[in-house]
């Protein structure tokens, strides 16, 4: 990872990371989120545009990973229903594994390289993923 190969992670280094990632990111998102906003209004049934202006939203603050799996849907069958943003989930993904991993490899500096300082930070992490996987 690049933020693994700094010696320390400071405010400097994270703001270096995010920036570049929002450059990367943000625009071309937010011009198809607009171009989308815009246009699919106006080719779907009245009663689609609440739906998809909720899946905006959601897609807007990088969370369509999240409201599939609060919403319990099929992403295969998504792809025969109306959802056009059905694809975004994986810049949800992305930006998710942004914000949490740099304050993972922070901490596991902290805790230091040794197994038995790795382990309990390991269990944690496996049950809260479980006990999110249980929960939705």
């Amino acid at each position: 990872s690049i933020l693994a190969r700094e010696r320390t992670i400071d405010f400097k280094v994270l703001t270096g990371f995010y920036t570049r990632r929002f450059k990367r990111i943000v625009p071309l998102y937010a011009l198809l989120l607009l171009f989308l906003f815009l246009l699919v209004p106006l080719l779907l049934l009245a009663r689609d545009v609440a739906k998809f202006l909720s899946d905006v939203v959601w897609a807007a603050v990088f969370a369509t990973n999240i409201h599939s799996v609060v919403d319990q849907t099929d992403y295969f069958a998504e792809l025969f229903d109306s959802n056009v943003l059905t694809h975004t989930w994986s810049l949800g993904v992305e930006i998710q594994y942004y914000l949490i991993v740099p304050f993972l490899i922070s901490l596991q500096r902290l805790l230091g390289d040794r197994l038995i300082c790795r382990l309990p930070y390991l269990i944690i992490l496996v049950a809260a993923s479980f006990s999110f996987q249980c929960l939705t």
